[in-house]
């Protein structure tokens, strides 16, 4: 996938042996998890290759009239994940450049891929340790029937002309606000949907969403106090985000430099 020459071999063969190229579905990956600190160029440039260039190289030879343009992504990159910025990074470009087909009029969409067991990654890799860990985390547990049913999702988003985001996000669950184990975005409005709360109605047991939206909170505040507070938590959470995105692509364009600089430096 990282070699242009090699994918541009690939795809002459298909097209002079088989039907003509429907779509695709890019799912190369690498991992090399590690605190950002402690991260060597060879495990950053590692995990970014498959994704960036891979990428990259299947938007360039591939580029005609496809009915979809499916990468695959991960729910990592949207609620993040301790020891992975090199993964998150990769994710991100695969999102800017599925905006970027879609700007062009091109098929592309974006699946950020939940926990799958029964086949995959997870059911092959991950030890009863860090099983534990992804319940802490609020990840859902999603089978292959429900990977198929995101394939189709994102073909139906990813079609040209399409008004929908090109990112299909899946697997976060409800988690109670008193849980024992909170994941780290429990706190986060973006996903204040997720968290449920004991129903303050006597007749009701059950549980509720807290997550409203922000103008029905700054509809629902009674005083001038209670408005400020909201929107400074908003200015928060955005700057905090756009600091997260320019975070990303700081650090995508910095190994960028450094790989310009070794090959002069190997010239």
């Amino acid at each position: 996938m990282t070699n242009e020459e090699d994918v541009k071999a690939l795809y002459s063969t298909i097209s002079h042996k088989l039907p003509p190229v429907a779509g695709v579905v890019h799912g190369a990956m690498v991992l090399r998890d590690t605190v950002i600190r402690d991260m060597s160029f060879e495990q950053m440039t590692d995990v970014l290759k498959p994704r960036v260039q891979g990428t990259l190289n299947l938007d360039r030879i591939l580029n005609g009239d496809l009915e979809f343009f499916i990468l695959l992504s991960s729910m990592t990159g949207v609620i993040g994940n301790m020891g992975q910025a090199n993964y998150t990074t990769a994710n991100a470009f695969m999102s800017s450049l599925a905006a970027n087909r879609r700007k062009r009029g091109l098929a592309a969409s974006v699946v950020n891929v939940g926990v799958i067991v029964g086949a995959g990654y997870v059911t092959r890799e991950v030890s009863n340790m860090d099983e534990t860990r992804l319940d802490r985390g609020g990840m859902m547990r999603m089978s292959e029937t429900d990977f198929h049913q995101m394939i189709a999702e994102a073909i139906e988003t990813g079609r040209p002309g399409s008004h929908h985001d090109p990112e299909v996000s899946t697997g976060l669950r409800e988690i109670p606000e008193n849980s024992p184990f909170l994941p780290t975005w429990h706190d986060n409005p973006k996903f204040s949907r997720f968290v449920l709360r004991e129903s303050t109605n006597g007749g009701d047991k059950g549980a509720e969403r807290t997550g409203l939206s922000v103008q029905q909170r700054l509809q629902a505040a009674e005083v001038e106090d209670e408005v400020r507070t909201l929107i400074k938590g908003e200015r928060v959470c955005v700057c905090v985000c756009v600091c997260v995105c320019v975070s990303a692509m700081l650090l995508y364009f910095l190994c960028l430099m450094m790989v310009g600089n070794r090959v002069k430096l190997t010239r």
